[in-house]
């Protein structure tokens, strides 16, 4: 029984893969070389100097590891200023870009004079004078694989302009294959799938093979399970037989029945011990009562008498006066 419900099916909850998108976020430039700029090259983290340099370009890359034909969304990039006096706005750099075979670039050159004459203009119009601006360069994406639900993230590449630089502040770079870089790592899964049932052919084959041989089992049990018999004759018996045609005695006494045979009926019936002496007497104790009976011996054609003065155990003195034989001992 246990091997065959073992063996059953059972429902299968497997584990959706999990798709990462990595995003590259980086700042660059090509001012000539000199002794500021001795490769004349600014990868992300360099120092920006305005005196040297007022176009900074801003890159964001975007690629998963998911089919390509079930990866779909956008990416977009902007710039968020904002000044410690509480002003703040945001410039579009590249609107929204769908992604194509699973990955998209989204370029933008930021305008650092533009930038600064634009907070100078600001801090004249409030009184606030000339304050340090924060450049937050922040790529959106929206990605989808297959039907699951859309993930959203954003990245962000902290900047901060004053009147003679520009610097990184934040986070730090990594390495990347555009170079140093802000890199960022987000988990993308497609739906989990239902619950499905593992079958197999064998295992199937097998639990009706072992249900089948139970059955077999219980069918045989029954047909060959001895029934029980009597110790004398030797005829089987069931396990509860009602005494037919005798009353029993409801008051203390003794009541003799007609043979072996009506004795072990009772017995059945009653759920009793059968006790047999070596003279032939036979009963059994029910209560206060008990019910008897000689047995005949095949020797001789009279029926043995109880005798008063029998000291075997168990042995009447005399019938029960129910039966109108006599007074019980």
């Amino acid at each position: 029984v246990g091997a065959t419900f073992g063996l059953a099916s059972r429902p299968t909850h497997r584990a959706p893969p999990t798709f990462t998108q990595t995003g590259v976020l980086t700042y660059q430039a090509h001012p000539p070389r000199s002794d500021t700029y001795p490769t004349g090259r600014i990868n992300t983290g360099d120092p920006v100097y305005l005196k040297l340099l007022h176009i900074l370009g801003v890159s964001y890359h975007l690629t998963t590891d998911a089919p390509t034909t079930s990866v779909h969304g956008t990416i977009q990039l902007d710039a968020a200023l904002s000044t410690p006096s509480g002003w703040h706005t945001t410039i579009p750099l590249v609107a929204r870009t769908p992604l194509a075979a699973g990955a998209a670039d989204a370029t933008a050159n930021l305008d650092l004079s533009h930038l600064g004459n634009l907070q100078r203009s600001v801090g004249r119009a409030t009184g606030v004078g000339d304050e340090v601006i924060t450049v937050a360069v922040t790529a959106s994406t929206n990605i989808t694989v297959g039907s699951a639900r859309a993930v959203t993230s954003t990245s962000v590449l902290a900047l901060q302009l004053t009147a003679l630089e520009l610097v990184l502040i934040g986070d730090k770079t990594s390495p990347s294959p555009h170079g140093p870089a802000l890199v960022s790592k987000i988990a993308i899964s497609p739906p989990a799938p239902t619950a499905a049932h593992h079958t197999n052919g064998w295992s199937h084959t097998i639990r009706f093979a072992l249900i089948a041989l139970l059955l077999l089992s219980l069918a045989a049990t029954a047909v060959v399970w001895p029934a029980p018999t009597n110790s004398k004759d030797g005829t089987r018996a069931q396990t509860r037989i009602a005494a037919v045609g005798i009353r029993l005695a409801d008051s203390t006494g003794q009541v003799q029945v007609a043979d072996r045979a009506a004795v072990a009926q009772i017995a059945l019936s009653a759920g009793r011990t059968l006790v047999e002496r070596d003279d032939g007497w036979v009963g059994i104790f029910d209560g206060n009562i008990v019910y008897w009976a000689m047995s005949t011996d095949p020797q001789s054609d009279q029926r043995p008498e109880a005798s008063p003065t029998d000291t075997t155990p168990l042995r009447p003195t005399s019938r029960s006066p129910r039966n109108g034989a006599g007074a019980a001992t």
